[in-house]
């Protein structure tokens, strides 16, 4: 066993002198250079995966917005009434709206359009005392719910609240 201990120690001892030989040599010019141009390559790949993940959250957040406000800007909106009865806001009285011959066309877009219609009209809906003797209009405000097809759904009757005082809203 002796002898296993003598002719392995001059080998560990080769194997630290090379070891401290070892660590005041550096890598070749060419070996740095090569490694400094791996480096730098990894680093604008990963900033580019990096720009692309960041676009994509930023879309993604746009798509959600573009969802999500209208759909709160809508649930805060003031409901009319729809169920018949008369609203009544600060200005004016509305009846419920009375759906049209395209009432069943489906829509995802619609505007409402004020206009002044004659009072016929109104009276055709069944709607009185548009015939009364003491009306001096001959028209009388109605909102229309058009499609973005440029098709009318539905129309509503509206009396602003200071001519109402005088004669009895609309049913």
């Amino acid at each position: 066993m002796e002898r296993d201990e003598d002719m392995s120690r001059p080998l560990a001892d080769a194997f630290r002198a090379l070891a401290d030989d070892e660590r005041t040599l550096g890598a070749s010019v060419s070996v740095k250079e090569r490694l400094d141009r791996e480096v730098a390559g990894l680093r604008s790949s990963s900033w580019r995966a990096y720009r692309v993940a960041a676009t994509i959250y930023a879309l993604a957040a746009a798509v959600i917005l573009a969802v999500l406000v209208p759909v709160w800007q809508t649930s805060r909106a003031p409901r009319s009434a729809t169920d018949g009865t008369v609203s009544m806001s600060a200005a004016e009285i509305t009846t419920a709206f009375v759906p049209l011959t395209y009432a069943t066309v489906p829509f995802t877009d619609g505007h409402l359009v004020r206009l002044n219609v004659p009072r016929r009209a109104a009276a055709r809906f069944g709607l009185v005392p548009f015939d009364a003797p003491d009306v001096a209009a001959d028209t009388v405000m109605a909102d229309v719910l058009v499609g973005d097809d440029g098709l009318a759904r539905a129309v509503r009757f509206v009396e602003p609240l200071t001519t109402s005082i005088q004669r009895e809203p609309l049913r």
